[in-house]
């Protein structure tokens, strides 16, 4: 694993947490759909990068 999903990893993980602190509702299910959520939106960012930069 390079530094750059190691660094996407963190990101991901820190946006995560901080979206589930502002959550009102606490859930397993709600939990699960914001790291899905999250991890997608990181995934998606990261391929534009590298298309941009290719």
């Amino acid at each position: 694993m390079g530094s750059n999903e190691l660094g996407a990893n963190i990101f991901r993980i820190t946006q995560t947490e901080a979206l589930l602190e502002k959550q009102t509702k606490k859930s397993e299910y709600i939990a699960t759909d914001t790291h899905y959520k999250v991890g997608k939106a990181v995934r998606k960012n990261n391929r534009r990068v590298r298309r941009n930069n290719a």
